[in-house]
């Protein structure tokens, strides 16, 4: 069980640095994206997608006890955007 558990904990740590490095790189190709203007870029390398998403939420705590069936009323939309990255390889 311990050996288990410590390849486990090594391996999640290796995870975390690289889970990291995407991230920057990911932030890095949506800046390009946007300093070109465009939401798309395919090469022979791969390709690139920049789209936005938008969630609603609401938390009771949002809302009065005598309103809580107006939750659209007092939602909130979050924006985001969406970074796809896809070897050369990936079909879709």
């Amino acid at each position: 069980m311990d050996a288990c558990l410590q390849k486990y904990l090594e391996y999640k740590e290796k995870m975390d640095q690289y889970e990291d490095k995407l991230k920057k790189y990911r932030s890095n190709l949506k800046t390009l994206l946007k300093k070109r203007g465009e939401s798309k870029y395919k090469s022979e390398v791969g390709s690139v997608t920049l789209n936005e998403a938008s969630k609603s939420t609401l938390s009771k705590k949002d809302v009065p006890n005598e309103f809580k069936y107006l939750w659209e009323k007092y939602s909130k939309n979050t924006t985001y955007d969406i970074v796809t990255v896809r070897s050369p390889s990936t079909k879709k």
